[in-house]
């Protein structure tokens, strides 16, 4: 299979209509050299049970060339579940398209994304633009940019969405080659990325995982990835066209409930900026680290609460964990950002 199509679910059961018709946008697909991958990752709800009678009832089996189930014993998150997928594919995919399952690609999707990836070997992810399944005139997705804060040298992580799409599509026409923009990073909602490039950025963690796992969701997934990819050497893409559309807020609801989200995204916001600022600044980051701290103590003052801080220092300590599996202490990034 040429391309491997990994869907995690984790305790669907309260939105599973909207993912059998993810599911079924994955069926009507014109292009037919992939696999689906399901990754179920420790669902208690019977979600999992759901769609694979689901599958069997439809006759998805009928329609999608390969499929896969995995069933995790339990939950590792957005990225564990997505390793567990990238793990299992096919030896000889080149491609892997992340689905997540509240989303729908529309027919000619997957055939346009191998077709770009193909003509243009230098990209190694691509993005298309994803509207916003309750306003189809907004965009839901559309990868994004960083940008630097000085002197603070905090990180403004911006975000492609939320806008008109007829805006948003006369600014990529206006400064878009034949296939598109670049952009700093794509999102995990449909992605497709070149394995080879996975394989180069991330070096032998690469040939087993996408994503760190202990990251789990939020800015050490697709954003870190997306600056390893450009520091490899390859680009990263947003496609100038509509591909599907996304109901955001069915996972972000039954992840935002977990006990430790608020700190896990906070940690992950300041592993990224360690690696940003790591990489802008080699003789100074030790500086600015400490005064993005202090920083981060006065706010934690504020607040009456030093679980703020706390996790912050626990982002630097992340950090250092990470350098263990992957080299991001290399990274050069300083033309992928913009400085204010």
């Amino acid at each position: 299979m040429e391309t491997t199509v990994i869907w995690p679910n984790h305790n669907s059961r309260a939105s599973i209509e909207k993912v059998f018709e993810s599911l079924r946008c994955i069926a009507k697909q014109k292009y037919t050299d992939f696999e689906l991958i399901i990754v179920d990752d420790g669902s208690v709800d019977g979600s999992d049970k759901l769609i694979y009678n689901f599958i069997k009832e439809e006759k998805l089996f009928n329609e999608i060339p390969k499929i896969k189930f995995i069933k995790l014993s339990k939950s590792y998150g957005f990225t564990g579940a997505v390793n567990a997928g990238y793990r299992a594919r096919s030896s000889d995919s080149k491609y892997v398209v992340i689905h997540n399952n509240d989303a729908c690609m529309y027919e000619d999707t997957l055939k346009e994304y191998v077709n770009v990836l193909e003509e243009n070997e230098h990209i190694g992810a691509l993005q298309g633009i994803i509207l916003n399944a309750y306003n189809p005139h907004i965009v839901d997705s559309a990868g994004g940019y960083l940008i630097l804060r000085l002197p603070s040298s905090y990180i403004d992580v911006i975000h492609l969405r939320g806008i008109r799409v007829d805006v948003l599509k006369a600014i990529i026409s206006k400064y878009a080659d034949k296939v598109g923009i670049p952009i700093t990073f794509f999102e995990g909602t449909l992605p497709i990325i070149r394995i080879e490039a996975v394989k180069k950025a991330m070096g032998f963690y690469g040939e087993r995982n996408l994503f760190i796992t202990a990251a789990k969701f939020y800015y050490l997934e697709d954003i870190l990835l997306s600056l390893m990819i450009w520091n490899a050497g390859f680009s990263v893409y947003l496609l100038n066209k509509i591909i599907g559309y996304h109901y955001r807020s069915l996972v972000i609801k039954s992840i935002s409930r977990l006990p430790y989200f608020k700190q896990l995204v906070v940690r992950n916001y300041s592993t990224l900026r360690k690696i940003v600022i790591h990489s802008l600044a080699p003789g100074i980051h030790v500086l600015l680290d400490l005064v993005f701290v202090l920083r981060s103590l006065c706010k934690s003052i504020k607040l009456k609460d030093l679980t703020y801080i706390r996790t912050i220092i626990e982002g630097f300590r992340f950090y250092n964990a990470i350098t263990k599996s992957i080299n991001i202490s290399d990274i050069n990034i300083s033309n992928l950002l913009t400085p204010v």
